[in-house]
């Protein structure tokens, strides 16, 4: 029997760079371009088995807690 991963939760880290700066465009181009050749090599064959979540591992932003709409509209 093959296993299947029925759903993922995807961190997009280091959105809080300058280039960056939380863009919700940049955040809709990194998705797409992650979904396509890798997370359906893993079985995730649909958006609704994935969740992404923009990060700052540095400062621990978006890891625990909610990301402020102040800092991510």
């Amino acid at each position: 029997m093959k296993s299947r991963i029925l759903f993922a939760v995807v961190l997009l880290n280091k959105t809080d760079d300058p280039a960056v700066n939380w863009d919700e465009i940049r955040h809709n181009e990194l998705k797409d371009e992650l979904r396509l050749p890798y997370l359906k090599k893993l079985g995730c064959m649909s958006m609704k088995d994935l969740i992404f979540m923009p990060c700052s591992a540095l400062s621990s932003t978006g890891q625990r807690d909610p990301i402020s709409r102040s800092i991510c509209p």
